[in-house]
C-alpha cells in the first residue's frame, strides 16, 4: 500500500528475504483442512472454528475462491523453516512513479545486471512440508 516505504526497505542495508505473493498463494486452506484443526474443546481450536467460516465466505464472495490463502503463515514458515524454501539473490526495486505500475516490484534477472543483489527472493518451496508445518503448529498451539 505504501510504495515509497517498500522502496526504502528494499534499498536498506539490512539482510532481507522476500516471500512473493505468487509463492504464498500456493498454500491454501480448504474446507478439508479445517477438519484437521484442533477441536472446539481448546480455546485456540474454538477461536479458529469461529473465525474461519467467515473467512471462507469472504474469500468465496470477493475472490471466487473455495479456500483461504495463508500468505502470512507462509512468510512465518520461511523464517522458522528456511530449509523448506529455495531462494535466489536478486536486485529488487519498487516502482514509485508509474501511473500504471505504481507499487510494482521489479527484479533485475538479467545475466549481466548493473546492480548488485539486495535481497534473497524465495522462488520455490516444499509445498507439502510448508502446509504440514503450518497445520502442525496450529494443532500444537491448541
Amino acid at each position: 500500500c505504501d510504495a515509497d516505504a517498500a522502496r526504502t526497505v528494499f534499498h536498506s542495508q539490512v539482510t532481507k528475504t522476500l516471500i512473493p505473493i505468487d509463492l504464498t498463494s500456493r498454500v491454501m486452506m480448504n474446507f478439508d483442512l479445517l477438519e484437521k484443526l484442533p477441536n472446539e474443546e481448546s480455546p485456540r481450536g474454538e477461536l479458529l472454528r469461529r473465525i474461519l467460516p467467515g473467512a471462507f465466505r469472504a474469500y468465496r464472495q470477493h475472490l471466487g475462491v473455495e479456500g483461504i490463502h495463508l500468505h502470512d503463515s507462509v512468510a512465518v514458515m520461511a523464517a522458522l523453516e528456511p530449509d523448506l524454501f529455495t531462494t535466489e539473490a536478486m536486485y529488487g526495486d519498487v516502482e514509485t512513479e508509474g501511473v500504471l505500475t505504481y507499487g510494482a516490484t521489479v527484479f533485475d534477472r538479467r545475466r549481466n545486471r548493473e546492480s548488485r543483489p539486495n535481497m534473497d527472493v524465495a522462488v520455490d518451496m516444499d509445498l507439502d512440508a510448508v502446509t504440514g508445518h503450518i497445520l502442525e503448529r496450529l494443532t500444537k498451539a491448541a
